[in-house]
């Protein structure tokens, strides 16, 4: 009898541990999932995708100006970025589902800072803070290519 209740402790504990584990790139991934703050389930943390792009800056979208993407809420700063936004999405998405690129080119899922931000050839690129991103920076395009076959491995639509 005690060496079950051990037993169950033990795969209890492993399950608890295994349920905690960060996201690995062996993880499918689903288009509702990509960019989702799991605080309030608002893309970007609520930031505004196209004021990178048109205003050169992150900047906190709008409750009132809000538009649904792959299953996702997106907010904007004013109505003249989400009509921008809702002609072509595709465009102004963050790269990698909005997770740190540094990681994604790692092999891992972690949270990105919609603050720590590039755009590359038209591409917007989030990191987790600074440090990462001067990683990020050295030798930028053998880790955008890496993070991209990593993602598209485990990216099912």
């Amino acid at each position: 009898m005690r060496r079950s209740a051990v037993l169950l402790a033990a795969v209890a504990g492993f399950l608890t541990l295994a349920a905690f584990r960060e996201p690995d790139m062996t993880t499918t991934v689903k288009p509702q999932d990509l960019s989702v703050n799991s605080v309030d389930g608002v893309a970007l943390s609520g930031y505004d995708p196209v004021a990178y792009f048109r205003q050169g800056r992150p900047a906190k979208g709008k409750t009132s100006y809000t538009y649904r993407y792959n299953g996702v809420v997106w907010a904007f700063e004013n109505k003249e970025n989400r009509s921008t936004f809702a002609i072509d999405p595709a465009a102004y998405v963050p790269q990698f589902g909005g997770y740190s690129a540094y990681d994604v080119a790692k092999g891992m899922l972690k949270d990105a800072n919609p603050e720590t931000w590039s755009i590359i050839d038209g591409r917007l690129y989030l990191n987790r803070d600074d440090t990462i991103a001067s990683r990020w920076d050295t030798a930028r395009a053998q880790k955008i290519s890496r993070a991209q076959a990593y993602w598209d491995s485990i990216f099912t639509p």
